[in-house]
């Protein structure tokens, strides 16, 4: 039935593709072998090898400081992931046993913004990055923390962050021992279009493969159970540029730009959950569900899951459908208000909040903060039921970078990223 069903792909790809649908085959390979990072506006898929990467540095703007570390791995463990542990103690220079190792870190399934590397974190202390503490007094953030990594290989790597300065991060690492002790400089800036950059401990630098341009990563990542038991799943997680709406209680031939959407920028929404497995019938895939991925110049895409073929080719194949741009109105959200920022990213300071009420909204303000929670603007809006359009301006000497529109009221408040280029 499978080769049935690519053959039926192939005939009907021609007439399909004239309606804006297209079928995407996307393959991470024999045990899930691969990575892959996928552009919808093209169909660009780049497959890079598990192993390509150990930890990803955050490049979104000036004040963000999130360490991921890569939980790829094929579905045999052979080689096994990397692991990430905080060492026995926060002195670099003491000497630490396999031993001594326990609770592996994991990234977080919301937000590229925080990986593994930022676990302890104080949520309440803006300056708090998890590794380290931001420095006012000389705009620093300097690292307190010290790690282990268990690599693949079966060897060992400790590391600390020493230092964030401006956009450059500085790196020591060496052997359990002390021994093979090296430095290494990330720098922000060679990977702000990316938004991370990827570091390799065997060859002490950033890796070029993973293209600068992407919206869906394909591949292996720990999730967590509702009590907390990390596992391993093959998934899908999405830029941190896109939002993304779940629709699992409609029928997906009816799902349009008409349909009442509830975007999210979590990167898990799609997630790995579109699909199960039984022990009888092999993998399926849901029923009536679909999700629109929401550009950030507000163009729709409908993703529908049709096939997958498990570890044997890691194939899993979707249709495409272009749904245009999304009206100002459409981007539904709670307190009876739908909003949108245009464009995002924001490139000259410039941009418009479109504002859809039920109701009037009391004491209406507008903020923007940095990733350290740190408020850089504040408007007043006087609003009216129905929708209401701002002209906006920002100051103009923000650094390029993530960051955060609060639209808070009486009744309320709602916030969404937004980027500066």
């Amino acid at each position: 039935m499978k080769g049935n069903l690519h053959l039926l792909l192939l005939l009907v790809f021609g007439t399909i593709s004239l309606q804006a649908q297209t079928f995407r085959e996307i393959s991470t390979g024999s045990q899930y072998n691969d990575q892959v990072y996928f552009q919808l506006s093209d169909f660009t898929p780049t497959a890079v090898a598990n192993d390509s990467w150990d930890l990803a540095f955050t490049a979104f703007g000036v004040q963000d400081a999130g360490i991921h570390v890569n939980e790829s791995a094929r579905l045999d463990n052979n080689p096994p992931p990397v692991q990430l542990f905080f060492a026995p103690s926060n002195n670099f220079d003491d000497i630490f046993q396999e031993s001594e190792l326990t609770d592996r870190l994991v990234n977080s399934e919301e937000s590229w913004s925080w990986g593994a590397g930022n676990h302890g974190r104080d949520l309440a202390n803006f300056a708090d990055y998890g590794w380290g503490m931001y420095n006012p007094a000389i705009n620093q953030v300097i690292g307190n923390k010290v790690y282990v990594m268990a690599m693949r290989d079966g060897s060992y790597k400790k590391f600390i962050i020493d230092s964030l300065v401006a956009t450059t991060y500085y790196l020591r690492h060496a052997d359990l021992d002390g021994n093979n002790e090296m430095s290494a400089t990330i720098n922000k800036a060679d990977h702000s279009e990316a938004g991370m950059a990827y570091f390799s401990f065997s060859t002490n630098s950033t890796i070029n493969t993973i293209p600068a341009k992407w919206d869906l990563f394909f591949g292996r990542y720990r999730a967590l159970l509702p009590d907390g038991t990390p596992y391993d799943v093959t998934g899908i997680l999405s830029h941190p540029t896109l939002e993304v709406a779940e629709i699992n209680d409609l029928p997906a031939e009816e799902v349009d730009q008409n349909t009442s959407l509830t975007f999210e920028d979590r990167i898990d929404v799609i997630g790995s959950d579109w699909k199960g497995f039984s022990f009888t019938s092999g993998w399926i895939l849901a029923d009536s569900l679909s999700y629109v991925v929401k550009m950030p110049n507000n163009q729709l895409y409908k993703l529908v899951f049709i096939d997958f073929e498990g570890s044997g080719t890691g194939t899993a194949t979707f249709e495409q459908s272009d749904l245009g741009i999304l009206s100002s109105n459409r981007d539904l959200g709670p307190q009876g208000a739908s909003w949108s920022v245009f464009p995002n990213p924001i490139s000259d300071g410039r941009f418009t909040l479109s504002l859809d009420l039920d109701q009037q909204l009391n004491n209406a303000e507008v903020s923007l903060f940095n990733t350290l929670g740190q408020q850089l603007w504040q408007r007043q809006l006087a609003t009216q039921v129905g929708l209401n359009a701002y002209e906006l301006e920002l100051p103009n000497a923000l650094p390029a970078g993530q960051y955060w529109i609060r639209l808070q009221a009486a009744s309320g408040q709602l916030v969404k990223s937004v980027y500066i280029k």
